[in-house]
C-alpha cells in the first residue's frame, strides 16, 4: 500500500474513494454530519 497525502490528490479521486469504500462521501459523527471531499487539505 502507498500513502499519499490528499492534498496531492485531485478531489475527484477523494470523492471516489469515500463513495466506493462508504458509499457516500458523508460523514456522520456526534458533531453532526461532514462532506469528507469538502474538508480542509493537510
Amino acid at each position: 500500500m502507498e500513502v499519499i497525502s490528499n492534498h496531492k490528490l485531485d478531489k475527484n479521486v477523494v470523492t471516489a474513494f469515500f463513495t466506493a469504500h462508504w458509499g457516500s462521501s458523508k460523514m456522520v459523527v456526534s458533531r453532526g454530519i461532514f462532506q469528507c471531499d469538502q474538508l480542509e487539505r493537510y
